[in-house]
């Protein structure tokens, strides 16, 4: 385990993750160091008057779902011109994921095994 920024086996709130693409679902593990944080969705940050971003990565190990929920106004939005979001095929939600985003008017622009980029 590091704590370096960006290493994987980093939660928020529940001890959760992917192991790999090839994993089913989201794993318990029993985290070494805990530490406060907050969170707020992607809307409520632009509405609160962080910029519109150009660009998003969503790389979460699992929760993708989550992140694509709480950002569903600034998707809609044209000012974003790409989105890459890491998809693992094995979890039940992220090919629902690719589904919404298509239905909110993004198209899959490159993709390799698991990193699908997309651009309106």
């Amino acid at each position: 385990m590091s704590f370096s920024a960006g290493q994987a086996l980093h939660a928020f709130e529940r001890p959760l993750n992917t192991v790999d693409t090839h994993s089913p679902g989201l794993q318990r593990f029993n985290p070494v160091f805990r530490q406060g944080s907050l969170a707020v969705t992607l809307d409520i940050a632009v509405q609160s008057g962080f910029p519109v971003p150009t660009h998003i990565k969503i790389d979460v190990d699992g929760f993708e779902d989550q992140v694509i929920a709480g950002a569903r106004s600034l998707l809609e939005r044209r000012e974003t011109k790409s989105l890459l979001i890491e998809v693992n095929q094995n979890m039940t939600s992220h090919p629902d994921n690719l589904s919404y985003l298509e239905e909110l008017g993004w198209r899959v622009d490159d993709k390799s095994e698991a990193n699908y980029i997309f651009r309106h």
